[in-house]
């Protein structure tokens, strides 16, 4: 259910009797189809910053990584034992990486959150 103001625009299905809008200057044939599987994305600048692998192999991850990872999603152990068993299963994790959790760590920050 969606607000009842107008500052709020509420969805429009679209059907044979309501197509898609087409921008001005441009045809039909450059809307994309959903079932279309022929379409491919390249790169536009090849001189920009973001990440662009030279091949399609995957990233391994590393022990440094992995435990960064569950850090900064404060994965419970339960929680990061499955996100590890389901990348190695995935075969994500290089072999040497385990999955491990920090108890003192979670005990101590406990501490922290209880008041008195």
């Amino acid at each position: 259910m969606y607000a009842d103001v107008p500052s709020v625009t509420k969805p429009i299905l679209h059907s044979k009797d309501l197509p898609h809008p087409v921008c001005p200057g441009s045809s039909s044939a450059n809307i994309l189809d959903d079932n279309n599987s022929d379409v491919e994305f390249k790169s536009i600048s090849s001189d920009s910053d973001e990440f662009s692998p030279q091949e399609n192999t995957p990233h391994l991850i590393n022990q440094a990584e992995f435990n960064d990872l569950v850090r900064d999603l404060q994965l419970s152990r339960s929680k990061a034992e499955l996100l590890g068993s389901r990348l190695q299963q995935w075969n994500l994790l290089l072999p040497d990486t385990k999955v491990t959790f920090s108890e003192t760590e979670a005990k101590f920050t406990q501490n922290f959150s209880k008041r008195r």
